[in-house]
């Protein structure tokens, strides 16, 4: 039997230092809509998260559509950078994306 996985990367969400907590902006309430919407008519018999806030607010309608409970798993949960706080995330990203891009390949079939 064929079965299909689908990643999905948290919708944006705001920047804060504490990971756990970040919430998904005023973008990141439509892209979870989005979501929501691209999985109306697909068949989906369970939803892994990590237990950050912004990745379960982001499968939150998928699963409440679906009727599926969302299973947390702390190996989905973000890599750590650093042990202390960042500045300028941005900059960090960019210079990340310079010398390692292989940790930035994906692929959108949402476009």
């Amino acid at each position: 039997m064929d079965q299909t996985i689908y990643l999905v990367r948290h919708a944006h969400a705001i920047y804060k230092a504490n990971e756990r907590t970040r919430e998904r902006s005023e973008r990141g309430m439509k892209e979870r809509q989005l979501l929501a919407d691209y999985f109306e008519g697909i068949s989906i018999t369970a939803i892994v998260s990590s237990p950050y806030r912004r990745a379960v607010q982001t499968v939150e309608t998928v699963a409440e559509k679906k009727g599926l409970p969302i299973t947390y798993d702390e190996r989905f949960r973000e890599r750590l950078i650093t042990k202390g706080h960042i500045e300028n995330f941005t900059e960090v990203v960019k210079q990340m994306w310079q010398n390692h891009p292989s940790h930035f390949l994906t692929v959108n079939p949402m476009k």
